[in-house]
């Protein structure tokens, strides 16, 4: 960027900073239509998380500077309402320290802390030893049923089943700046779209089966989900699976499929499935310490190529139509979606290459220095994949939310 335009660094920064003010502007504006003209019937919101790296500034410390993003997007129109970051560029490391210290934060739990959302050193060190402790358990095994049980199982090994952060001896925190706990960045996340949905009618979360993402969603949606116009589900997918190895899931699944079709000749497909999720209601499975039932989805795709659900707020007082309908719909590809195109279009946060450093460390080619960087990128690609990429229907996510009449031109952006 900086040889096209012949500018130094530090100018092309500063228009970087320019561009991520005015895409926060756009996006606060627009999302502000969410409170006072623009409002869903419903939405099936997708959330999950992604780590973000950047490294390290010290060559004798090669260790990866880790974060966690975690982000919420509709499975319908594929807008993504937010990306949350565990980082505060507004605060740094030494004075954090320092006031911990000076107030007595160190001899408290967490939870009692000035500084509790915050990182400390201490404490880092702490989460490395019972990570380290914790690795030398047994994996189940390689299935997706085996997986969600070992998931539960991690979970009930925990001191707090909500944290999540598998802090490893190949990992640092950042110099500039601060990291936030990740279970603290959940909450802001949850809480941040309770506000922003208040006048949203019906909303079905699907969560990738982590205990913090659901403890954070059923709080800061508790008085929803007791009036019933909320409501939550776990869905765990196997993503380890090789390309020929989805491509001949699809290709059972959709031979059983069409097998079971057989029965009811002259059905639309999507009843048909709908039937079949009501059979495998039927077998659902009891796993983990909580006793939570677990559905075999009947018809994935390649991208989701093997599929379980589990309903979390199930009260039994919905018909079996409409339970079998979210069963049906249960997906992790809005935001999945979003994640990709984070790797693809922004070379900050591409996959990094492994290196033959002793602590483990990965190199990531084009990651920043500055971690402040990432969530600017998140933010003005949130922007870019809501308002002016256009999917097969010519449309943008925004548009088809309601939130926008046609693609918005980057050029705009600059006088808004």
């Amino acid at each position: 960027m900086c040889e096209i335009a012949e500018l130094q660094a530090k100018y092309v920064y500063k228009k970087l900073d320019f561009l991520h003010t005015q895409c926060v502007r756009f996006l606060a504006a627009r999302e502000r239509r969410l409170l006072t003209s623009v409002h869903p019937k419903q939405l099936h919101l997708s959330v999950d998380r992604q780590d973000h790296f950047g490294n390290w500034l010290d060559r004798n410390i090669k260790k990866n500077i880790v974060f966690q993003a975690i982000g919420t997007a509709d499975n319908i129109t594929g807008y993504v309402f937010a990306s949350h970051l565990n980082y505060d560029p507004t605060l740094t490391h030494e004075v954090v320290e320092k006031e911990a210290r000076d107030c007595g934060d160190l001899y408290l739990p967490v939870a009692f802390r000035q500084h509790a959302r915050l990182w400390l050193g201490q404490d880092y060190l702490k989460a490395m030893y019972r990570t380290a402790k914790r690795n030398n358990k047994d994996i189940v095994g390689d299935t997706l049923l085996a997986k969600v049980m070992e998931t539960y199982k991690r979970a009930g090994n925990r001191p707090d089943v909500e944290d999540l952060e598998a802090v490893t001896a190949s990992m640092q925190l950042p110099k500039n700046g601060v990291q936030v706990r990740a279970d603290y960045t959940m909450y802001g996340h949850f809480f941040y779209l309770a506000h922003l949905f208040r006048k949203v009618g019906r909303i079905r979360f699907y969560l990738d089966q982590e205990s913090g993402i659901r403890a954070a969603c059923l709080s800061a949606f508790m008085k929803r989900v007791k009036n019933r116009t909320c409501d939550a589900f776990y869905v765990s997918i196997n993503k380890d699976m090789t390309n020929d190895e989805r491509e001949q899931c699809v290709k059972v699944s959709r031979k059983r499929f069409k097998k079971f079709k057989e029965r009811y000749p002259g059905l639309p497909d999507n009843e048909v499935i709908k039937l079949m999720v009501k059979r495998n209601m039927k077998s659902m499975k009891q796993i983990g310490q909580y006793k939570d039932l677990w559905l075999e989805h009947p018809y994935p795709n390649k991208s989701e190529p093997e599929k379980m659900v589990s309903y979390q707020t199930d009260l039994g007082d919905y018909d079996e139509d409409l339970v079998a309908d979210m069963y049906m719909r249960a997906s992790l590809a809005g935001i999945d979606r979003f994640f990709m195109q984070s790797r693809r279009r922004s070379s900050y946060l591409e996959r990094g290459i492994h290196t033959s450093s002793r602590s483990g460390g990965v190199w990531h080619g084009y990651a920043p220095y500055d971690p402040r960087m990432i969530g600017k990128s998140l933010d003005m690609l949130r922007f870019f994949y809501n308002y002016v990429q256009v999917g097969k229907n010519k449309e943008t996510p925004a548009m088809r939310l309601g939130l926008a009449d046609g693609p918005v031109k980057v050029e705009d952006l600059l006088y808004e």
